[in-house]
């Protein structure tokens, strides 16, 4: 069996939860990690990450301001607000110098039924995907942004669980 990671954001901005870790936490049978919303904690997580040799890497995120899934096809080196310790980037490069994108290895076309995004905004989410991107070696990396979890609508906790776990399980095959 491949070694899958699947990681979730602690919640941010004053917020007491964060549909990535509700819908991740759901998830039976994988690893899973909780990262910071933190500028300069990140970097250490992904290390810590990195240094168990995922084989898969599958960061998820919650995106508000979206209502259904989406599969980020590019990081880009540009970070921007404020993190949960009160540190403001203002439209900064993550890595000086280095490449404008960088893009998954996954062939995410082929997992069909959602949204497929080329920007990953810049926040943390994008923050942490470019750096994964950088860091991985050998680990396949996407990035994928939950909706706010909706229990009357189409957005329960217990569809977005089964959209991740399809998207998971299509591309770790």
């Amino acid at each position: 069996m491949s070694n899958i990671l699947v990681t979730y954001f602690e919640p941010f901005g004053g917020r007491t939860t964060n549909a990535s870790k509700e819908v991740v936490s759901s998830l039976d049978g994988y690893k899973t990690k909780e990262l910071p919303v933190s500028w300069s904690k990140i970097p250490v997580a992904l290390d810590e990450i990195f240094a168990d040799e995922p084989d898969y890497l599958f960061l998820v995120g919650e995106n508000g301001s979206f209502n259904e899934i989406e599969m980020e096809l590019h990081a880009h080196n540009i970070c921007n607000g404020k993190d949960n310790e009160g540190v403001i980037k203002n439209n900064e490069e993550i890595i000086s110098g280095d490449k404008e994108c960088k893009t998954t290895l996954f062939n995410i076309f082929k997992v069909r039924g959602y949204f497929i995004s080329d920007d990953a905004g810049k926040y943390l989410c994008n923050y942490t995907y470019y750096l994964a991107l950088s860091k991985a070696k050998k680990c396949k990396v996407l990035f994928i942004h939950v909706p706010y979890i909706d229990e009357e609508e189409f957005n329960t906790l217990d569809n977005l669980k089964e959209y991740l776990l399809d998207i998971i399980e299509t591309l770790s095959r």
